[in-house]
């Protein structure tokens, strides 16, 4: 079943494919795969992978704005690079890859925050910063169920984006970790409790 987000990237991989005035077919030869392959990226039922998104690169899509909804810039190319790693290390093991793309994007948010306010990473008092306990707990709940973790952060994240809101990451950890206890019986996020759980935590 397609993911909100594999959605989001399907129709950034559209938008790409129109803006480089190419068809489905068109575009499919120039990646060696079939149109019906095609199709499924664009329409989010396949997730695009390090060998798609490379091709992609070289027929002149931009990958960055794929995976990031953002032109390419220095940061996300490093993304796009851990992705190409880290996606391949996921599937090999069995981890959740967006899972765990949505720990390091809440640490790598933490750490940027952190930076702008005082210069200087991870120096901020605790309590202020998501403490490497919570970092580890996120990495024990994705060992432990994935695609759980996965439901929760993009639960969470669908949320804030439709109140147009945002919480600090230690909030957010704090948060998604307390979700996960709550659902780890039922081993499915009720997208329901989730809005209301994420509305009682905003200012």
């Amino acid at each position: 079943m397609s993911s909100n987000v594999d959605k989001q990237r399907g129709a950034r991989i559209q938008t790409e494919r129109k803006r480089l005035g190419l068809t489905q077919a068109t575009l499919a030869r120039k990646l060696g795969i079939t149109r019906g392959t095609q199709v499924n990226y664009e329409t989010g039922k396949r997730r695009p992978d390090g060998e798609y998104l490379r091709a992609f690169a070289e027929a002149g899509g931009d990958a960055g704005f794929v995976l990031f909804a953002e032109a390419s810039t220095p940061r996300n190319l490093f993304g796009l690079g851990t992705h190409r790693v880290l996606n391949p290390i996921a599937k090999r093991f069995g981890i959740n890859a967006e899972a765990l793309y949505g720990l390091i994007d809440l640490v790598v948010e933490d750490e940027v925050l952190n930076y702008r306010t005082n210069r200087v990473a991870s120096s901020m008092p605790r309590g202020t910063i998501v403490e490497y306990e919570h970092v580890e707990d996120l990495i024990d709940a994705l060992l432990e169920n994935g695609n759980l973790l996965e439901e929760i952060f993009s639960a969470v994240n669908d949320t804030l984006r439709a109140l147009s809101k945002s919480l600090p990451p230690v909030k957010k950890a704090k948060l998604i970790l307390s979700l996960y206890d709550v659902f780890k019986g039922p081993a499915h996020a009720d997208k329901k409790i989730v809005a209301m759980t994420v509305k009682a935590a905003l200012p």
